[in-house]
């Protein structure tokens, strides 16, 4: 089972564990942290507390829609 999603983690460490949840990423404006460049550059390095600071983003709630998408995925 992946890691709990937390806002410590890298945002290539969310996308890979739970690929549904780029379309939150998407939702919010933050579609250029999801994108095959973003994830390549910024994603292996930035953590999903700095990056939705940058955004004024509420990490807790954010965490939350993260952990519902993730969780409404179907199973492989």
């Amino acid at each position: 089972m992946p890691t709990p999603i937390h806002a410590d983690l890298k945002i290539a460490e969310i996308i890979s564990a739970y690929p549904e949840t780029s379309r939150v990423f998407i939702s919010h404006g933050l579609e250029a942290l999801v994108s095959e460049d973003g994830l390549r550059v910024l994603g292996p390095f930035l953590t999903l507390a700095t990056a939705l600071r940058t955004r004024s983003l509420d990490v807790t709630n954010f965490v939350r829609l993260l952990q519902e998408a993730a969780d409404t995925a179907k199973p492989l």
